[in-house]
């Protein structure tokens, strides 16, 4: 069956738009399972610190010597407020921050879940005008052959 430019064209957006679809589907899944569960997410290296009260206060006193800048060498020591912090203080302060890591993660991921609905939007709307015109093509070509 002989084929028209236009009716090509429009066959070969389809089979692109398809592939667009295949991949916006695969990231609209994995956005609802993260929105759904967020900790699976987290990556290893920033949810051990979640672990334990020693490892949360030891990944937060680094974060503090790293910001601290000072020339006095026992300066930062001295000053930190994680070394001094109680294990029920300690053991709160946990709790907020895996709280909300996990709130930042679910967020990243209904935002990514929103961007692929428009792009499936926009992909749907193509796919449909780029059918009508193969439908149209292939009425046109039988009409005049």
């Amino acid at each position: 069956m002989k084929k028209s430019w236009l009716e090509f064209y429009a066959l070969t957006v389809c089979f692109g738009t398809l592939i667009g679809l295949a991949v916006t589907s695969t990231i609209m899944i994995h956005s609802l399972i993260g929105i759904t569960n967020p900790e699976v997410f987290i990556p290893s290296h920033k949810y051990e610190k979640f672990s334990s009260n020693e490892a949360y206060l030891e990944d937060k006193s680094n974060d503090y010597y790293i910001r601290c800048d000072t020339e006095k060498t026992n300066h930062c020591k001295e000053t930190n407020p994680y070394t001094r912090m109680t294990a029920a203080d300690a053991a709160k302060l946990r709790k907020e921050d895996k709280k909300s890591a996990i709130d930042m993660a679910r967020r990243d991921h209904v935002q990514t879940w929103i961007d692929a609905s428009i792009v499936l939007l926009i992909a749907v709307l193509v796919l449909t005008v780029h059918i009508c015109i193969v439908k149209r093509e292939r009425k046109n070509y039988a009409y005049f052959n």
